[in-house]
């Protein structure tokens, strides 16, 4: 990256206001939650931290345009996933998958995405 500061389309910074709003939901999830029941194993919760508070130190890291978000955003979709194989391999949660669920696996595949992108576009330095 030069000196001479890069203009962004708006549009990333509407992207990474929301991502920033969205992995905050996911803080008050887990401020809230927290395993939510006896019997959760602590590398369960420690995922769901991971994740959680991962994708807002991502997403202030993708509004500071730093190109760090990228690894912290592939932690946090790490932290994702495992919670997600506990919730359906290990505590074998019924009635099929929830959309949330869905929705928070694509999300954080997207945020990862969209921070390899910026980073190719040179606008992360």
């Amino acid at each position: 990256m030069t000196n001479v500061e890069t203009k962004l389309p708006v549009w990333f910074w509407v992207v990474a206001v929301l991502a920033l709003v969205w992995n905050a939901l996911g803080v008050m999830a887990y401020l809230s939650d927290n395993g939510s029941g006896a019997g959760t194993p602590a590398w369960a919760v420690s995922a769901f931290a991971v994740a959680v508070f991962g994708g807002v130190l991502a997403s202030i890291l993708l509004l500071l345009r730093k190109n760090i978000a990228t690894a912290v955003f592939a932690l946090s979709l790490l932290g994702v996933l495992v919670q997600q194989y506990y919730f359906y391999a290990v505590a074998e949660m019924e009635g099929g998958v929830p959309p949330m669920s869905v929705l928070i696996v694509v999300g954080a595949v997207f945020l990862l995405w969209f921070s390899r992108f910026c980073g190719n576009k040179g606008w992360l330095g």
